[in-house]
């Protein structure tokens, strides 16, 4: 990996060469469902039959309401191994092509923990994009080895680089 940094420690900016033992996000393939109606007793009626609202919006194309099988999200939330989630999504009984998302916000219930809400953040694959990464402490530090002890300061950092070119985590 080619590490250009620019505005440290605000930003990483990745011009990236990757080698294949990276770990880089991948996109899920996720289907959806247009969903006409809004409100607060049809998005009742949606959870009541296994179904999360969801939004997709982006610069290119106007906001659009949708539904998920909340089977469906679950088994992309909890296989995730970061919190920065790249989708294919398509739309169920839209002629285009799936449209390359990034998960922006999930509403969770505080009691039951069950997703509510979900927003997506639809991403050109040829435009950087920033995101925040965690960060990843690798091996013992000498100075941990010899009595002291290590104080983390930073936990995560904003990458900006090609939706395909995002990595997990920076180790």
């Amino acid at each position: 990996l080619a590490v250009r940094i620019q505005g440290w420690p605000d930003q990483l900016n990745l011009d990236c060469c990757r080698d294949s033992a990276e770990e880089e996000m991948k996109s899920v393939p996720l289907t959806a469902y247009a969903r006409q109606a809004s409100g607060r007793n049809a998005v009742k009626r949606l959870r009541t039959n296994g179904r999360v609202p969801t939004v997709i919006y982006g610069s290119k194309r106007a906001a659009q309401i949708l539904e998920l099988q909340e089977t469906d999200l679950e088994k992309i939330l909890s296989h995730s191994a970061s919190e920065n989630i790249l989708v294919d999504l398509s739309v169920d009984g839209d002629a285009g092509a799936a449209r390359l998302a990034l998960v922006q916000d999930v509403q969770h219930d505080p009691l039951s923990g069950k997703v509510l809400h979900v927003d997506f953040h639809e991403v050109d694959p040829n435009e950087k994009v920033t995101i925040t990464v965690p960060l990843e402490t690798l091996g013992t530090p000498i100075g941990v080895k010899n009595g002291g002890v290590l104080e983390h300061v930073l936990f995560k950092i904003k990458v900006r680089a090609l939706p395909a070119d995002l990595p997990l985590v920076l180790e």
